[in-house]
């Protein structure tokens, strides 16, 4: 069973288990609505919703994003393992990180609200907002992102980056031979690779600011 089958999966059994609604019926608690052959092809794993529906599923079902897939601590993020009751601290919040076309980091004083478990674990780590839809299918446009710093840099990973030392990006990291690619992970296809080639001596210096360990939806996010 691939992630896309298992996120259908779950919204099939949740939707009856849980609502005993109908697809169609489903589609119209979204905002904006959604066909109820959307929702079923959501089931059959064809394709599967965008970052913001995810949320809004969440909500509605009464679940947790972790609930919705099949390994969230390869695929997606660390799994706090039912550590999520051991209560809330603040962590830092550095400023924004696009998820689109690399922006510059906007410095901020404001902390943010983080899980007890997740500053214990990462005690080094800060808040990023992303901004874009480049990595919609795993971090929506608006929530915080909690980068881990490390130089380190796990295939496939989601990671933050610098781009020529300020222009910062949140993208799955793969290491090439004589460079690293940036891949984006969206449900919108215009979003491409982007390829640095060290061997050209044009290109932009690439630095791994961290790892996007958790992310946090705003509280005050408005469905």
């Amino acid at each position: 069973m691939n992630q896309k089958e298992y996120i259908g999966k779950t919204i099939r059994r949740y939707r009856e288990d849980r609502l005993g609604v109908s697809a169609d019926r489903l589609g119209e608690m979204l905002e904006p609505p959604k066909s109820g052959k959307t929702v079923l092809s959501w089931e059959r794993g064809r394709t599967e919703p965008d970052g913001n529906t995810l949320i809004q599923l969440c909500v509605i079902f009464g679940a947790k994003i972790g609930d919705f897939y099949y390994k969230p601590a390869d695929y997606f993020l660390v799994s706090l393992d039912g550590e999520e009751d051991d209560g809330w601290t603040e962590a830092p919040l550095l400023g924004s990180v696009a998820a689109g076309v690399p922006l510059e980091m906007v410095p901020t004083d404001t902390p943010c609200p983080a899980p007890a478990a997740i500053r214990s674990r990462f005690p080094k780590g800060f808040f990023l907002k992303i901004k874009g839809e480049s990595v919609n299918r795993v971090l929506c446009n608006g929530s915080y992102a909690y980068i881990n710093p490390t130089s380190e840099v796990v295939d496939g990973k989601l990671y933050a980056v610098a781009v020529n030392g300020d222009e910062a990006t949140v993208k799955r990291v793969h290491r090439l031979e004589n460079g690293i690619k940036l891949r984006p992970d969206s449900n919108d296809p215009t979003f491409r690779d982007m390829i640095f080639d060290y061997n050209d001596p044009e290109t932009k210096t690439v630095t791994v600011i961290g790892r996007v360990v958790w992310c946090m939806f705003p509280f005050d996010y408005d469905f």
